[in-house]
């Protein structure tokens, strides 16, 4: 009808739409110039979600954006929710990536410190982006992004475990360091439950408590 938000749901029935699956990978920021119209959505979706959080995606402000309409962006995603899924599991990539980068640049720093502060500095420098990747909905409603995270953790479990160490210790860091993480984003989307705007200060105070709590601060880490 005519009234019906177009955020709210998938297109009508004879639409054909894609399966949030078969989206392209997308890293944060890469400076690559985004040539189809799903990665173009993706790169301006991303850049607002960095800028206002979750709730200030609007496809139909999108869609004016690329200078089309609200149906082309549903032909490649079914719902607003499918195309923040695909920016939080781009998130993940970019978290796994950062991740292996600060591994291999500091190859005389153990590597718990490396990965976790890679780890950390991710969550301070994105914290709009973090809070999306946690929000319960888009995380249990779509296989995508478990999966990214999942990616993530392995990716940053098996290069923590090649430190010199009891490898069930190192393990168990690595899974408490992740859990935390998870922690100070559900808390962070509660505060915003109650005091929007809120979440970001309580991410970046919970980030430096963690920063202490291994021994120096991370740089980089803002509000």
């Amino acid at each position: 009808g005519r009234g019906e938000d177009p955020d709210a749901g998938a297109m009508t029935e004879g639409r054909t739409t894609t399966d949030d699956r078969d989206a392209e990978p997308l890293v944060v920021r890469d400076g690559l110039r985004a040539t189809t119209l799903k990665a173009r959505a993706l790169d301006v979706a991303m850049n607002l979600v960095i800028a206002k959080g979750p709730d200030g995606v609007n496809l139909r402000d999108i869609a004016t954006e690329l200078n089309t309409g609200p149906a082309s962006l549903y032909y490649h995603f079914k719902s607003k929710d499918a195309l923040l899924a695909q920016v939080a599991a781009a998130g993940f990539r970019a978290l796994e990536a950062a991740v292996i980068q600060a591994y291999e640049d500091e190859e005389r720093r153990a590597a718990i410190r490396a990965c976790g502060y890679a780890y950390l500095r991710f969550m301070g420098q994105n914290p709009m982006l973090y809070k999306l990747m946690y929000a319960e909905r888009i995380l249990a409603g779509h296989a995508v992004v478990r999966s990214a995270e999942q990616q993530a953790f392995a990716t940053f479990a098996r290069l923590i475990a090649t430190q010199d160490g009891d490898e069930e210790d190192l393990r168990n860091s690595a899974l408490t360091l992740w859990a935390l993480g998870r922690g100070i984003a559900a808390l962070s989307i509660a505060a915003d439950e109650t005091e929007p705007g809120s979440g970001r200060v309580l991410a970046s105070d919970a980030v430096s408590g963690l920063e202490v709590l291994m021994g120096r601060p991370v740089r980089g880490t803002s509000r």
